[in-house]
């Protein structure tokens, strides 16, 4: 089955920018540039548009028998890298808003174009979202309240530092862009396996595509157990070049993200007794 072609107007996309499936069985999926929710039976046949003409949609997530949207409300004030006085993270029941929330991340000037966009996973009853370039994330349950954390960097992780206003617009913006994507580290998703697991990928920006959007290179995984909050892995490698595409019972990795034949690979977690 397939459904989808290019275009701006009802049941069309120009770019998908996440797919979800409702409880029902419902496929939902998000568009950025699409004032709504597209929604398709489970055999990818039309079904309805959910108008979200107060949003900017980046994503979205089940999240029990609801649905959480990640995006930016269409009138935030945008500053040179920062978004002030908008909420990111929204749960959709019925088609209507129920709550929206920021989490209590302080942007930085840049940052929002160096990290790019906050990470979230959904697991049971709780959601992990994480500023990509400061630990730890943050758990929130599904009333939108913030109920702890989980996660610490490697020793080897490299913190981005506050970079000043203004900092890229001179005659050497070109090499100062270069040097800053030298410097630092990133967490690029946080991702759900085998419903115990939480797998944050560690990577970095990709020195050579110095210009916006930045291009992020998955370097390495490390894994926690869900509901404690143990560190179980840190600096697993990932092979040369991947890029990790998501959850689920395995952990799944395009290998080869660049050139076709693409392959994609299934890593499973050793259990406890097997370290």
């Amino acid at each position: 089955m397939a459904f989808g072609r290019f275009g701006e107007g009802p049941w069309e996309f120009q770019r998908i920018h996440g797919i979800a499936e409702t409880e029902s069985g419902q496929v939902v999926v998000a568009s950025f540039r699409n004032a709504w929710l597209t929604y398709l039976t489970s055999d990818m046949i039309p079904d309805t548009l959910v108008p979200l003409p107060e949003l900017a949609v980046q994503g979205v997530h089940r999240f029990q028998q609801d649905l959480i949207v990640q995006g930016i409300s269409n009138d935030a004030v945008v500053t040179p890298g920062a978004l002030e006085g908008t909420e990111r993270f929204h749960r959709l029941s019925d088609g209507r808003v129920e709550w929206s929330r920021w989490p209590d991340f302080v942007d930085k000037p840049y940052w929002g174009g160096l990290g790019g966009a906050p990470n979230l996973a959904v697991a049971g009853d709780s959601l992990f979202i994480m500023e990509p370039l400061r630990y730890p994330a943050t758990v929130f349950n599904g009333s939108g309240d913030s109920v702890g954390t989980i996660g610490y960097p490697a020793p080897s992780f490299r913190y981005l530092p506050e970079i000043p206003l203004g900092y890229f617009t001179n005659e050497q913006s070109g090499s100062r862009v270069r040097a800053v994507l030298e410097s630092y580290d990133l967490v690029s998703r946080i991702d759900v396996v085998a419903d115990e697991y939480l797998v944050f990928t560690t990577g970095r920006p990709d020195p050579a595509k110095a210009s916006f959007p930045f291009r992020f290179l998955d370097i390495a995984v490390e894994v926690y157990h869900r509901q404690s909050g143990r560190k179980l892995y840190e600096e697993v490698k990932l092979p040369k070049g991947s890029k990790v595409l998501g959850g689920g019972k395995h952990l799944y990795v395009l290998l080869n993200p660049d050139l076709p034949p693409w392959r994609i690979a299934k890593y499973r977690l050793a259990q406890d007794s097997d370290r």
